[in-house]
């Protein structure tokens, strides 16, 4: 099946051990975390969600239950299922074991998502990228809530109309950087290191670093390959060791196919 107008943009699951859990096969150890589980809750979860949210979307519409049943059904066909696992590229995301099919049933997968998301996010974020899928035509948007999920206070209080105000900043502060902000490629940025660690280390593959130094010591030209398993996934080159260990760091998590790189 094909659709008219591009999928809604897919919720972004925040770094940590839920997200590499959601991200990996079964096959591959897990985060021993108390607040990650059974992934397959989240597939339970989120099936349940999406077929309240889509009835609930179509019952002020549809007056009578066998039409809405029907439509319900419809909007939830495995073609749908399908046609969202292969745009969203689902199985390209998953970090398998060499030989290990990805994803075998591409509905499992995807209500494992919308499961994940329901419980990172919540429900409304949830239940707006939903209605997108299944009604692009609605106005509902998927938004994401701040990173807080605090209301703003007033710039005044009416108990206390003398109470100043204070005084806005010259300019705002520069943002903090993001452990998962993806760059150009979809690979992580910084600190890629340190994401890459993690993640390997959840997986319990064996990293090795080897680093090798050249030309004037006034100006060195430093190479580092990243080896996984005794093979060698990454090299980066720069003129320090850090710099060329991140370049690496980065070839090794996309040939690694982990997740986000392209």
């Amino acid at each position: 099946m094909s659709s008219g107008s591009p999928l809604p943009k897919m919720p972004r699951i925040e770094t940590g051990d839920f997200y590499f859990a959601l991200w990996s096969h079964d096959s591959l150890p897990r985060s021993n975390s108390a607040d990650v589980g059974d992934m397959a809750r989240f597939e339970i979860l989120g099936r349940h969600f999406m077929e309240f949210t889509v009835t609930e979307h179509y019952i002020g519409a549809i007056k009578d239950s066998d039409t809405l049943e029907a439509k319900t059904r419809d909007a939830l066909s495995p073609d749908k299922y399908r046609f969202w696992f292969d745009e969203y590229e689902l199985q390209r995301k998953l970090v398998t074991p060499p030989g290990v099919v990805a994803f075998e049933n591409s509905e499992a997968s995807h209500l494992e998502v919308v499961g994940a998301i329901y419980h990172n996010k919540g429900p409304q974020v949830t239940k707006a990228w939903i209605i997108a899928l299944i009604d692009p035509n609605s106005q509902s948007e998927p938004t994401e809530p701040s990173p807080t999920g605090l209301v703003p206070p007033p710039s005044y209080y009416p108990s206390q109309p003398n109470m100043p105000v204070p005084p806005e900043p010259a300019s705002p502060p520069p943002p903090s950087p993001s452990v998962s902000s993806p760059s150009a490629n979809g690979v992580p940025n910084l600190p890629i290191l340190a994401l890459f660690n993690q993640y390997a280390s959840q997986l319990r593959l064996d990293v090795r670093w080897e680093a090798e130094c050249t030309g004037p010591p006034h100006q060195p030209t430093w190479s580092v390959r990243c080896l996984v398993n005794n093979q060698i996934y990454g090299q980066g080159s720069a003129r320090n060791q850090k710099l060329a260990k991140d370049e690496a760091a980065r070839q090794a998590w996309a040939a690694l196919n982990f997740p986000g790189s392209s």
